[in-house]
C-alpha cells in the first residue's frame, strides 16, 4: 500500500545497506563482485520457493507452520529475498547456510517441484563453498562481510566516487533550481488507532533547515493531501490546527518552535485533495535562510496486517528541492515492528504518481542509501547532522500524546540525496492479522 509523500514538498531487524563497498584484507573487489552474483541468485531461488507455496502459506507465520521450521528462519529468509540492495546485502542478512539447507529440506513433500528445491540447495552450497574458500569458515566470512559493509559507509567515506558524484549533482541542481537547503528532516510515527486496532494512525513531520532561494528561484512548499474543509490560516499565514483530529481525517500543525522567526508568510494554493502552502519569496530577501517544520497526521489508515493480499505500507519522501542532507526517521509501535520487515529504496518516481514503489524496481537507484535500526525508545535518536533533531522527535511524540518507550525506530541518513528522487521507507506485514498492543 503506497502513501502520498510527506507533508513538506515534497523482533530486531538487520541493517539494510547499499553503501559503496571498500575491499578488506580478506575480501577484495573481485570477491565482493562474486558474492554479489551469488547473493542475487540466492534471493531469486528463495523467491521462487515462496512463489511455489500455496497463496495462503506465504506469510512468515503460515510458512513456518506449513514447513515445520522456526518462524525466525522464515522471517530472515523472506527479508533476504526481499532485499533490493544487491547480492552482498542478501548474503549478509540471510540465515546461516546450514539453516537455509534445513529450509530447503523442509520443503520436500510439501507439493513443491523437486527442481525448485534442488536449485535452491545448489545456490546455498555454492555460497557456502565460496565462503570457506575466501575466508576459511562461514563465521569469518560473515565477519569479513560486516567489515566490508562498515568500511563502505557513505558518511565515513566522503571521498567515494559515488558520494562525490552526488555532491556535484547537488551543486548543479541548486544552480538550476535557484534554491537549496542545508538539511531536510522527515520523522514518521505509525501507531495503532486507539478506537480500532484494524486501523493505524500515521503522522509525518517534515522540516527544512536553512533553505535559501534567490530571486526567481523555487521557494519552499509545504503541502497536505486529503484537504479538510473549515481550516483557516493562522495570523502569520501558515496553516495551523489543534492536535485533536477527526477519524479518517488528517490534521496539520505548524511546529513554530522549529521555524524561522518571524514566521515566513505562506499562501495556500492547489485544489481540494492536495493543498499547497508556498513560502512568500519575500521571506528570502537579503539571502535570509528560512526554516519550516510541519506535522501532518492521518487517522484511520488500514492496517496492512489485515490485508494478506497487500501486506505492504510504504511512506514516500520526494526530494523536490536540492538539499545537502536527508535524515529520514520512522518509528513504529513495538507491536507493529515485531510483525513487519523493513524496506528502503530510492526511486525515480515523482510526487503524487500513483505507483507502488515495489513494482517500480526498474526505476530504483542501485546505491540509494541504507536503512539502519535505532532500536527501542529514543536513546539513539540524536545525530550530529542537527543538534535539535532529538528535540524535534521528542516534541513530535509529545504533540501526539504517545509514549516513545513503546516505539522502535529506523533511520536513513543520506548525504546529498539525489534531486527528483523519491526516498521510501516501508514495511511488509507478512502476518495474517496484526495483533493489538
Amino acid at each position: 500500500m503506497g502513501l502520498l509523500p510527506s507533508s513538506v514538498s515534497q523482533n530486531e531487524q538487520p541493517t539494510y545497506t547499499t553503501a559503496a563497498l571498500s575491499p578488506t584484507e580478506s575480501l577484495g573487489a573481485g570477491d565482493l563482485a562474486a558474492c554479489d552474483g551469488l547473493g542475487r541468485r540466492l534471493a531469486a531461488e528463495i523467491r521462487a520457493l515462496i512463489a511455489a507455496l500455496p497463496p495462503d502459506r506465504r506469510s512468515v507465520r503460515a510458512m513456518a507452520a506449513h514447513l515445520g521450521v522456526n518462524r525466525n528462519l522464515c522471517q530472515r529468509a523472506v527479508a533476504a529475498a526481499s532485499s533490493t540492495q544487491g547480492g552482498v546485502d542478501v548474503v549478509a542478512q540471510s540465515p546461516g547456510f546450514g539453516q537455509l539447507l534445513l529450509l530447503a529440506k523442509a520443503c520436500v513433500g510439501k507439493g513443491i517441484k523437486p527442481a525448485i528445491i534442488k536449485s535452491l540447495k545448489t545456490s546455498i552450497e555454492e555460497i557456502a563453498d565460496f565462503a570457506v574458500k575466501t575466508s576459511g569458515s562461514e563465521a569469518r566470512f560473515r565477519s569479513d562481510l560486516r567489515a566490508a559493509l562498515s568500511g563502505g559507509n557513505e558518511r565515513e567515506s566522503s571521498t567515494s566516487d559515488e558520494l562525490t558524484s552526488r555532491r556535484l549533482l547537488f551543486e548543479q541542481a541548486a544552480l538550476v533550481a535557484g534554491s537549496s537547503a542545508e538539511l531536510r528532516v522527515g520523522v514518521g510515527v505509525m501507531w495503532p488507532s486507539a478506537d480500532d486496532t484494524t486501523k493505524l494512525d500515521l503522522s509525518m513531520v517534515a522540516a527544512f533547515q536553512a533553505h535559501r532561494c534567490r530571486e526567481g528561484g523555487m521557494p519552499l512548499t509545504a503541502f497536505f493531501h486529503e484537504y479538510r474543509e473549515g481550516e483557516a490560516a493562522s495570523p502569520e499565514g501558515a496553516a495551523v490546527v489543534g492536535a485533536a483530529h477527526q477519524q479518517d481525517k488528517p490534521g496539520k500543525i505548524l511546529l513554530s518552535r522549529f521555524c524561522s522567526s518571524p514566521l515566513p508568510f505562506m499562501s495556500a494554493h492547489g485544489s481540494e485533495g492536495l493543498e499547497h502552502h508556498v513560502v512568500d519569496p519575500a521571506a528570502y530577501h537579503n539571502d535570509r535562510a528560512v526554516d519550516v517544520a510541519t506535522l501532518h497526521q492521518t487517522r484511520g489508515v488500514t492496517n496492512p496486517g489485515t490485508r494478506p493480499s497487500d501486506p505492504n505500507l510504504d511512506v514516500l519522501m520526494h526530494i523536490a528541492l536540492p538539499v545537502k542532507r536527508l535524515i529520514f526517521d520512522f518509528y513504529l509501535h513495538r507491536s507493529l515492528a515485531h510483525q513487519s520487515i523493513p524496506f528502503f529504496g530510492a526511486f525515480a518516481i515523482g510526487a503524487g504518481i500513483s505507483l507502488e514503489v515495489r513494482d517500480a524496481w526498474y526505476r530504483q537507484l542501485p546505491q540509494g542509501g541504507r536503512l539502519e535500526m535505532l532500536g527501542a525508545g529514543l536513546r539513539h535518536t540524536p545525530t550530529p547532522a542537527w543538534n535539535r533533531h532529538a528535540e524535534l522527535v521528542t516534541h513530535t511524540f509529545d504533540q501526539l500524546g504517545l509514549d516513545p518507550a513503546q516505539a522502535v525506530g529506523y533511520r536513513a541518513d543520506i548525504p546529498y540525496p539525489v534531486w527528483g528522487m523519491t526516498y521510501t521507507i516501508g514495511f511488509n506485514f507478512s502476518e495474517p492479522k496484526a495483533q493489538p498492543a
